[in-house]
This record gives structure tokens, C-alpha cells and sequence, in this order.
């Protein structure tokens, strides 16, 4: 057993590999004493031997990431216009349309190809180069204009916003493609099918791109029950620089970013605090989420009962309410949190918060994927043990109040924590929905991983040598 790499490059006599991993070939050798018809009584027999390598290789697409399950339009045009110094303004129709289109990942590799003016070149060239977002947009733009004429409007509306010159990214830190790398452009192989959609891949790039730079989110919304609100995120780069999808065999592994957000609301507080603006500043923090191709089951060597499982974990969230210079939160080396906040500053009153909450019970869970599964592109996800489904409610309820009051202290303290904590309450749910929907813009959730498998392809053993 051992592993045989198809690689033109490699001479045939280097392209097995004794106990490699993971396993794709067996190579058999049989020898016997020859037979000796005129010389056998003065030369010995001689050892006649054959040998031959059998190899059948098995490759699924898979990715990581949250698929946006309902649109706002004017939080996303806030959300990509930071990413990406535009000032666009799509609509949900453009956004559903997005969501919606489909692209092949080696048609946009050839068409990166050729926006680069690669010649003779593997699918591995493309991929070791470094674009710009609006190189990636264009491509995507050409590539939707033979079919879905809205997705490929929306993208060109975009393009025509100017995104910033400076956004680059390296390829290979969004797309892998495995074995397949050394296939030449142009020239796709029959039987793997792998798409992404044009959203998926335009928030992805945008995020990364950014790789460690913080940008103040406009939103372009009203919160119910907010004076206003502000947004600042910041993207770190994925662990180990792995994409988001890939075309690969067992032990693949995809990851999600690092992601920073800070929220700073303002409310309107009432009763005795009637004209006083409280300051709520909420920081989510997100670790990265994995996932990895643990098998491809093919029983009848073709994908009609393939089975592909994939072991998903998801990221530690933590969230606090803090005091969080919005500066550093792309010092990813250090935590921004900095002690308590000051939450009310007026009228001789001080009062200091601070809370944190976090879901930390993360656990790889296997998760398996049938023909069905595979072909409806189902996703299939893996939560903490304590996931927080409403995670600003869960902040609230560990919240800690200290209340400075001046010289006339008329022992109110209480009172206005009342108040304090009656007014937050009232505008959990709306900071919860916002917090929820500015995460699943860039494809992640709070405790909680989803994993799709877009295609697997299972070639028959073949002799090869």
C-alpha cells in the first residue's frame, strides 16, 4: 500500500510512494524460479520477476461557510462598500441573484488565466499568483453574463464602484484544488463537479483581502430602538493561510477566518435618566472553525452511492460588554478588551458595565454526506455544547453595574440600575438580529460551523505502471 501521484512531471519509477498517505495505490511484485531448458546443468535458475501498480483515486469538494438564508439589503451594501471602498448600492433582487449564481471553479481559474495572460500554464500557476477583488469580480462578472444576465449586472455595478486597488489576495488562501493543480489550464477533467456561488466567493475575497485591517461598517439601517449604531470588524488571516473550499482527497482541511466586531450602540434612556444617551459597546470575538475531509466511500466505483464524511468543529465565540478601543482590533497578537465600560456620563451619574459570555464546549462531530446530500448541495452543521442562540440576551443577563453617583447621592443607585437594565432589555432582540446577520454576510455564526459538500468524483482502479 502507498500513495501514487499522477504528475507528468515526476519520472514513473518516483511516483509511488511506500506507506504514503493517504493511501491510493498498491503495488504488487511476484517472483519465481525461471525455467532452464539447454543450460540446466551448469547454470543455476533464474529469478524472473513482474510488477505492477494499481491506482484509484477519490476527490470531493467541500467548504466551509454560512450560506445567507434571508437578505438586507441595506446592511450588506454598508458591509461590502467598507470591505471593499465602494459606494454601491445593490438590491435584495441583486443579492438574491448573487446568492443564486453559480460558478464552476475551474471555469474561473481559466478565466483568471486569461485576465492575467497566463499561457501554458497549470491550474497550480493561477493559483500561486496574487489578484486584486476586482479581478476576481470581472472574472466572475464574464463568466454569469452567458446565463444569469442579473448576478453578472450586480457584479459590474460593483466593478464600476471602483473597489480599491490596494485589495489583493493571494488565490490559494480562498481556493484549492488539489491533484488537480497540475492539470493544464483549459483542459478540465471529467467527473468532478465544483462550484461556488458568486456571494460566497465576493464576501470571502472582500473580507481577506482586508486581511487584518479594521474598517468602520456604515449600515445604512435603522435598529429598532437605537439612537445609532456603529460597526467596526476586523479579519484576520485564516490559520495555516487554508481556503475556504477545496478539491481534495482525505485529510483536507478548510478554515474559516478570525473575526473581530465591535458594535457600539446608542440608546436613549428614559425616567430619570429621560435625556441621557447610554453608550452599550458589544465586542464578539470568533475563533477559527475547521473542517476535514476525513473519507470518500465509493462501493461501486462511481458517485451514485459515494458516501464523504467530514469532521467539523466549530470556533470559540466569546463576547463581552467593554471598554474596546476600536484601533485595536486588528492587533490580533493581543486581546483590544481594556476593563470596564462607561455606559452613562451625564447629569453627576457614572455608571461602568462589563459582562462576558462565551461558548467554548467545541468538539469535532463527524458529518456524512450521501449521493442525495451531495447532489442538493444539503448543509450540515455542528454547534458548541452551549451554543448562543441569542447572544446579547445571554451578555445582558451577566451584566455587571456599578453606579458613581455625585455629592447629592440620594441613594438612587438602584433605581437607575433598574432603569438601565429595563432599557438594554428592550433592545436585546434587535442587537441579537444585527450581530446575527453582519456575521452571516461573511459566511460565519456565533458557535456553530456549517459544511457543505459541492462534488466528489470516484475514478475506478486502473493499472498504471
Amino acid at each position: 500500500m502507498g500513495r501514487y501521484t499522477a504528475d507528468p512531471s515526476i519520472t514513473p519509477s518516483e511516483r509511488f510512494t511506500p506507506n504514503g498517505e493517504p493511501a491510493n495505490a498498491v503495488k504488487v511484485t511476484v517472483q519465481k524460479s525461471g525455467s532452464l531448458f539447454f543450460a540446466g546443468s551448469f547454470m543455476d535458475k533464474p529469478m524472473v520477476s513482474a510488477s505492477g501498480i494499481a491506482y484509484s483515486s477519490s476527490a470531493a469538494t467541500f467548504s466551509i461557510g454560512s450560506r445567507l438564508a434571508s437578505l438586507d439589503g441595506g446592511l450588506l451594501n454598508g458591509l461590502l462598500n467598507a470591505l471593499l471602498g465602494t459606494n454601491v448600492s445593490l438590491s435584495v433582487m441583486d443579492y438574491r441573484a448573487l446568492v443564486d449564481a453559480r460558478i464552476d471553479v475551474l471555469s474561473f481559474l481559466d478565466g483568471l488565466a486569461t485576465e492575467l495572460d497566463l499561457t501554458a500554464a497549470t491550474y497550480d500557476d493561477v493559483l500561486d499568483t496574487t489578484v486584486t477583488v476586482g479581478q476576481i469580480i470581472e472574472v466572475m462578472a464574464d463568466i454569469t453574463g452567458s446565463g444569469d444576465l442579473t448576478a453578472s449586472a450586480a457584479l459590474k455595478k460593483i466593478l464600476n464602484g471602483n473597489p480599491s486597488a490596494k485589495l489583493t489576495i493571494p488565490l490559494r488562501s480562498i481556493i484549492e484544488v488539489g491533484t488537480l493543480g497540475a492539470v493544464r489550464v483549459g483542459t478540465k477533467p471529467s467527473g468532478m463537479t465544483a462550484m461556488f456561488d458568486a456571494m460566497q466567493m465576493l464576501t470571502a475575497s472582500a473580507a481577506l483581502a482586508n486581511g487584518e485591517h479594521q474598517v468602520a461598517v456604515s449600515l445604512g439601517v435603522n435598529v429598532p430602538g437605537l439612537a445609532s449604531v456603529g460597526v467596526h470588524l476586523a479579519i484576520g488571516e485564516p490559520e495555516q493561510k487554508t481556503p475556504f473550499m477545496t478539491i481534495g482527497e482525505r485529510g483536507e482541511i478548510v478554515h474559516t477566518a478570525q473575526t473581530r466586531l465591535l458594535i457600539e450602540a446608542k440608546v436613549g434612556g428614559e425616567g430619570l435618566l429621560a435625556g441621557v444617551t447610554i453608550r452599550l459597546p458589544i465586542y464578539v470575538e470568533l475563533a477559527y472553525a475547521d473542517a476535514r475531509l476525513t473519507s470518500i466511500s465509493c462501493p461501486s466505483g462511481t458517485p451514485d452511492n459515494a458516501k464523504v464524511t467530514v469532521s467539523a468543529k466549530p470556533g470559540v465565540a466569546q463576547l463581552w460588554i467593554a471598554n474596546v478601543p476600536a484601533a485595536n482590533l486588528a492587533n490580533f497578537v493581543s486581546s483590544p478588551v481594556n476593563g470596564s465600560a462607561t455606559v452613562v456620563n451625564a447629569l453627576g451619574i457614572k455608571v461602568n458595565a462589563s459582562a462576558h459570555v462565551a461558548a467554548t464546549n467545541v468538539k469535532a462531530t463527524d458529518l456524512s454526506f450521501s449521493h442525495n446530500d451531495i447532489k442538493n448541495l444539503t448543509v450540515k452543521s455542528v454547534s458548541t455544547g452551549n451554543l448562543l442562540e441569542t447572544a446579547v440576551s445571554s451578555l445582558l443577563g451577566e451584566l455587571d453595574l456599578s453606579v458613581e453617583l455625585g455629592p447629592l447621592n440620594l441613594g438612587l443607585g438602584g433605581t437607575i440600575t433598574a432603569l438601565l437594565g429595563k432599557t438594554l432589555s428592550a433592545v436585546a432582540a434587535p442587537l441579537d438580529s444585527l450581530v446575527y446577520n453582519l456575521l452571516l454576510a461573511l459566511g460565519i455564526k456565533i458557535g456553530e460551523v456549517d459544511v457543505r459538500v459541492h462534488g466528489v468524483a470516484c475514478q475506478r482502479a486502473v493499472l498504471v505502471q
